[in-house]
């Protein structure tokens, strides 16, 4: 199992701890001491967690500082406290908490993106079944800007102009800065695009040490991915 790695912090962020067949994800890297805060509250020292007070059900952002405690590193990682092994909180990565993107200023969030595809799989199960959807900013060098969003998985037949138009509608809703820059024609309309799971993890092996720093994320924005009729995104 690969350990959940920080790129922004270079730090470890959860080991992997086996029990039998169980596996959890433990904050106990060397080195480093980890303190949580609740994903509503602000980012204040008086709201600082240790380990052993993070609740089951509950979600956290991560924060890192080294062994002397000189400086505190708010990794924006946001993590799943699952249930409490000997005291400490079995986490998983559930997204990053301030992630977003913005071609105009619309400001695009992984968050938004997570409500939006929550509500697709609601509207579409027989479409989205067994597919991971992340979507990628998107610059054609000779057009408007837009937003592909990529069906990771087994290719099979898919209405993509049905997705595209409802996901569309959708973050207009939820989005208004998105919904202007639709409708005044600087952003050009949400694309969807089937991609293989093979072709899209060797898509990350093209990244130095991707193993450490890859993330299935809603909103991809650093990998340069090549699918078919994609300008690369850096």
């Amino acid at each position: 199992m690969i350990p959940m790695y920080s790129m922004s912090t270079e730090t470890v962020e959860t080991l992997a701890y086996f029990q039998g067949e169980d596996i959890a994800f433990l904050p106990i890297a060397t080195g480093v001491v980890y303190e949580f805060i609740e994903e509503t509250a602000i980012d204040h020292a008086d709201n600082l967690l240790n380990p052993p007070e993070l609740e089951p059900g509950k979600l956290y952002a991560m924060v890192v500082s080294d062994i002397y405690g000189l400086k505190r590193y708010q990794t924006d990682d946001l993590f799943l406290c699952r249930r409490k092994i000997k005291g400490l909180p079995d986490l998983a990565f559930v997204r990053r908490r301030s992630l977003e993107y913005s071609f105009t200023g619309e400001k695009l969030t992984a968050e938004q993106l997570s409500r939006v595809f929550d509500q697709l799989r609601a509207l579409y199960p027989s479409l989205l079944a067994d597919r991971f959807l992340t979507c990628v900013p998107n610059q054609p060098a000779h057009s408007i800007p837009y937003y592909k969003v990529l069906l990771v998985g087994e290719c099979h037949s898919t209405s993509h102009d049905l997705l595209a138009a409802r996901c569309d509608e959708l973050l207009a809703e939820i989005n208004c800065e998105y919904k202007s820059k639709r409708a005044s024609g600087r952003l050009g309309p949400i694309t969807f695009s089937d991609i293989e799971t093979r072709d899209f993890a060797e898509e990350f092996a093209r990244i130095d040490n991707w193993e450490t720093q890859f993330k299935f994320l809603p909103l991809h924005i650093l990998p340069a991915l090549h699918t078919p009729d994609m300008t690369p995104v850096s």
